[in-house]
């Protein structure tokens, strides 16, 4: 059975309907991310470097499979909002860029790579596995400072993020403010 088929089957669409070549792209670039890292991907929290071919992003993630899904749909958007170019008139950065602001804004350069070098190799590299907050940005923050002026990092960032704050749990995201708190004075 194709692959195509095999998606429309667990996606359960039509006969009729037909993936856009944008859908297709998106589709391939999940599996072959699954394909390359899939005997790689701890589910635990941590910071890695995501590989593609030579050049490579600094992640940092609740879980390695969550972080990655967050980049595929990232690609979506860079995808379906015109990579970024706009349409030159009222929306100068496209309707995917304005939809995703935020933290996959930070791979746009990933996403202008990977649509620009399509079959390069995926790869994993950890930098640290750990459940604490406070060590997972520490060690964001070392990767990225150790990786300024590298022209393979494609981060567009140079501080470790922090998601926002939930004002009903006072989380950020997944790290507890008492973490970030302690970043904070540690940065």
């Amino acid at each position: 059975m194709s692959k195509e088929r095999q998606y429309r089957r667990k996606l359960k669409v039509e006969k009729d309907d037909v993936l856009s070549p944008i859908e297709e792209q998106v589709n391939a670039l999940s599996e072959e991310i699954m394909i390359s890292l899939r005997k790689n991907l701890p589910e635990t929290s941590g910071v890695y470097k995501l590989f593609y071919g030579d050049r490579y992003v600094i992640v940092k993630g609740k879980t390695v499979s969550g972080s990655l899904f967050l980049i595929v749909k990232g690609y979506a958007y860079f995808l379906f909002g015109g990579q970024g170019t706009g349409n030159g008139l009222q929306e100068p950065y496209g309707k995917g860029r304005q939809l995703n602001v935020g933290a996959n804004e930070f791979y746009w350069p990933l996403y202008s790579y990977i649509k620009n070098h399509p079959g390069q190799t995926w790869r994993l590299e950890r930098i640290l596995i750990d459940d604490s907050g406070y060590q997972l940005l520490k060690a964001e923050q070392e990767a990225l400072d150790a990786a300024q002026g590298d022209k393979k990092c494609l981060n567009s960032n140079r501080d470790a993020y922090i998601p926002k704050q939930n004002a009903k749990t006072g989380m950020y995201g997944w790290i507890s403010a008492r973490e970030v708190g302690s970043f904070n004075r540690y940065s």
